[in-house]
């Protein structure tokens, strides 16, 4: 009964008050939960209704009085405006451009630590509009996204949502392999790295490198090692990744540095002559660009200790 659940909605939010916090709270519940009623009915007019209720829901809360409310209304703000785009063709690319806005502010308040099903299923639908927005850039950073999603899903407990997530991180890959023919997901991370401006290869680092870090001991220096083996294949040999990854490591204990620091040495380790030749310059003189006193000394240190001779 659309309709009826409707005016039980407004009544509701007739009778919750402006004037105090619990008030404030339960009107913007109503109105999400109104919003989300509203996008089940699937038409233009009823989505775009929709989308302002969930904005007035975000609206009624502001600032941190109610994070999660405010987080829940983006998020399905961000579903909507994806349900306007597959029905609204001609602003099609401005609902999606809409719906990316949305998911990430969602996600400021649902972090992978504090709420992982939400932060998975907003990573996952994240990736899902970046994709449709189209060209190579988005599709790069929809990867991203979606192996965020994937990696805090467990099937055993989510398995519908692991597969869906599966399912757009294949139909990602197959889109980037068309134009990055048999580059691993590592490598692909590292071309979205190198098409980023300094502030995003930040963010991207502490991202990736927060998760990978989080993992048990042999899979942590697995990942690490795929990752600056992927670095070193970058134009420059990997100079600006390993800049930036000593910049965001050195803010973390000391044992998360070690361990980037083995796994980049078994890295170099693999490779041979000129290559090789190539990666301990670009990682000598990374550390003296991003490195200052103690924290040069003490990281050259380490990777001498650790066999690392300097060219």
């Amino acid at each position: 009964d659309i309709d009826g659940a409707l005016d039980a909605f407004d009544r509701a939010i007739e009778v919750f008050s402006n004037s105090s916090e619990e008030g404030r709270r339960g009107r913007a519940a109503t109105l999400v939960n109104k919003g989300m009623l509203l996008s089940s009915t699937g038409t233009a007019e009823a989505l775009a209704r929709a989308v302002e209720t969930f904005a007035s829901a975000t609206e009624a809360v502001a600032g941190d009085e109610a994070p999660y409310h405010s987080a829940m209304a983006d998020h399905a703000r961000g579903v909507a405006e994806m349900d306007l785009a597959a029905v609204d063709h001609n602003e099609r690319d401005t609902h999606l451009r809409r719906a990316v806005r949305a998911f990430e502010e969602s996600l400021a308040f649902f972090t992978r630590t504090g709420f992982p099903y939400q932060h998975s299923l907003a990573k996952h639908n994240l990736g899902r509009a970046l994709l449709g927005l189209g060209g190579e850039g988005s599709a790069l950073s929809a990867l991203v996204a979606v192996e965020d999603a994937v990696a805090v899903l467990d099937p055993r407990i989510h398995r519908t949502e692991w597969e869906h997530a599966l399912a757009s991180l294949g139909e990602i890959e197959t889109a980037l392999a068309e134009v990055h023919p048999g580059v691993s997901r590592r490598g692909l991370f590292v071309v979205l790295f190198e098409s980023s401006d300094r502030d995003e290869r930040a963010a991207l680092l502490v991202n990736r490198l927060t998760r990978v870090l989080a993992l048990p001991p042999d899979a942590r220096h697995s990942a690490l090692r795929e990752l600056a083996a992927a670095s070193l294949r970058a134009t420059d040999d990997g100079l600006a990744y390993i800049g930036i990854e000593l910049t965001v490591l050195t803010e973390l204990p000391n044992e998360h540095l070690e361990s980037a620091l083995r796994a980049r040495l078994a890295a170099h380790g693999e490779l041979d002559g000129e290559r090789r030749e190539a990666a301990d310059r670009a990682l000598d003189q990374a550390v003296g660009d991003a490195l200052n006193g103690p924290q040069r000394v003490f990281v050259r240190d380490f990777l001498a200790a650790n066999g690392f001779e300097r060219p």
